[in-house]
């Protein structure tokens, strides 16, 4: 029984351990796709003021 109960503890050691890297390497991605996630935004924004720019110039061109 005792040996059963080394073997768990020793078990968990090493599940926490590879926890705890799994939870790093993540942390890592998470920084990344936020970084991505903010240039995606800021890109469609300039997308969006680009065509409103394009189609107002198209109708200052139908005025004249």
């Amino acid at each position: 029984m005792e040996d059963e109960m080394d073997h768990l503890a020793t078990n968990m050691a090493a599940i926490t351990e590879f926890s705890g890297r799994i939870s790093d390497t993540l942390q890592d991605r998470r920084g990344q796709i936020t970084q991505l996630s903010g240039v995606h935004t800021l890109l469609k924004k300039v997308y969006d003021i680009s065509i409103i720019c394009s189609f107002t110039h198209r109708l200052v061109m139908v005025d004249r």
